[in-house]
Formats: C-alpha cells, sequence, structure tokens
C-alpha cells in the first residue's frame, strides 16, 4: 500500500514540477520586459527635447530627402474607449517628392485620402470628392511632415522629442496649438533607417490610433495611371 500509493504522489509532483517550469519562465521573461520597459524613460520628456534642426539628425533627414517615389501597405487600428477592440482599417500608402501623400484605403470601405500643396482632398472609390472631415484633416496633416523628415515643418507646428539607438529611432511631437492637441494629442512616430514603419496619435491609452507600415517598395516614377488614380 505504500509503494503504491508513494509513486503516484511523486508522479504528480513530478507533473506538478514540470508545469511549473514553462510557468516560471514565462513569468521570468514577462517580468524582464516589464523591466525594460520601466527602465526606458518616457520619450516626452526634457532630456530627449529636439531643435527645429538637430545636428545628429541632419545626416537622416538627408536620406529622407533623397528617396524618390515610394508605396507600402498599412493597416490602421483606431482605439476607443466605448469599444473593446479596435476598428481596423488597411490599404496602401504612396510618397511622392512631387505629388504629395496619398492614403488609400481599401478595406473596410474604399476611399482615398490625398494631402498635397494644394491641401487635403478626399476622394471616394466611385472617383467623387467626399466632404472633408475636420479631424481627419488634423490627423493627416503633419503625416506628409513626418514621412519628409522636415524637421523645418514639424517644429513650427509642434514641440519636437527624440532618441536614436543605430539605425532605430523614435520621435515625440506635441502640438502647440491647443485645440489640436486635444484633437489628435500626442504624435508617436517610430522608423528604422530611412523608413517610417509606425505611426501613433495618441489622446489618451484608450483612445489612440496606431498605424503600421510595412517595409516601403520603391517605385523608379509613378506611372500616369497611378498618378490619375491616387493623386490630382
Amino acid at each position: 500500500m505504500v509503494g503504491g500509493g508513494t509513486e503516484p504522489a511523486s508522479r504528480a509532483a513530478r507533473g506538478r514540477s514540470a508545469w511549473r517550469q514553462p510557468v516560471g519562465l514565462a513569468f521570468t521573461v514577462l517580468a524582464a520586459v516589464v523591466a525594460q520597459a520601466a527602465a526606458a524613460p518616457p520619450l516626452i520628456a526634457p532630456q530627449f527635447r529636439l531643435e527645429a534642426d538637430p545636428p545628429a539628425w541632419r545626416e537622416l533627414a538627408a536620406r529622407f530627402a533623397r528617396r524618390t517615389d515610394t508605396t507600402a501597405s498599412f493597416e490602421e487600428r483606431r482605439y476607443f474607449p466605448f469599444r473593446k477592440e479596435p476598428v481596423v482599417l488597411v490599404g496602401d500608402v504612396r510618397v511622392s517628392p512631387v505629388h504629395g501623400l496619398s492614403l488609400h484605403y481599401t478595406s473596410p470601405d474604399e476611399r482615398t485620402m490625398i494631402l498635397d500643396d494644394h491641401g487635403l482632398l478626399v476622394r471616394e472609390a466611385s472617383g467623387q470628392a467626399a466632404p472633408l472631415d475636420p479631424r481627419a484633416a488634423a490627423a493627416v496633416g503633419p503625416l506628409r511632415s513626418i514621412l519628409r523628415f522636415d524637421f523645418a515643418e514639424l517644429a513650427a507646428g509642434y514641440e519636437l522629442y527624440g532618441r536614436r539607438a543605430g539605425e532605430t529611432w523614435s520621435l515625440g511631437l506635441v502640438p502647440r496649438d491647443a485645440t489640436l492637441r486635444r484633437a489628435l494629442g500626442d504624435i508617436f512616430v517610430e522608423g528604422e533607417a530611412d523608413t517610417v514603419r509606425r505611426i501613433e496619435l495618441r489622446r489618451s491609452a484608450k483612445q489612440h490610433i496606431d498605424i503600421v507600415m510595412a517595409a516601403p517598395q520603391p517605385a523608379a516614377s509613378f506611372t500616369p495611371e497611378e498618378r490619375r488614380r491616387f493623386f490630382r
């Protein structure tokens, strides 16, 4: 009886031990991640404040200035306090030094937002111009300056913060205008080398917009058909 009772108990103990090991490892990894995140100071802080023409960022800005026409897919997630799940939109972004910025949404509804020297234009799938949403105009407004890495334009309307680690970098933009800040919140941008990979418009922890972009695909130049369809 003693021997028969010990073996199951031993197997149970080994089972509990085997279960604890991966769980313990998971908690160890999680604790390390949390500790690392806690160690990283917030980007919007005095030590990361940038001038309108930061010397340490000039080489990177020059690389952005030499870029040609590019396109990339993107996913946009919109978080709201009254929804458990974000609203997800997907599409393609096109950037042209000559023709401006074009966000072509393909799902859940098709439409194109164009920002150029003439301002903002929203075009439905039918090709007809759509009414302008003031909040959309405010959100798209800084995107062209961000994607061109134009510090002079950005500094005119935003306090700039940034840090770099090799080829990776992060920017924080605080709107100088109080009304714009209430509408958009702070803007955070992350990238690698001369590419922007993530943009966040953060009004609060529960209300923000995250745009994640794939690696851009360079093109010699947009074709006449692409210019007609995605620009103006």
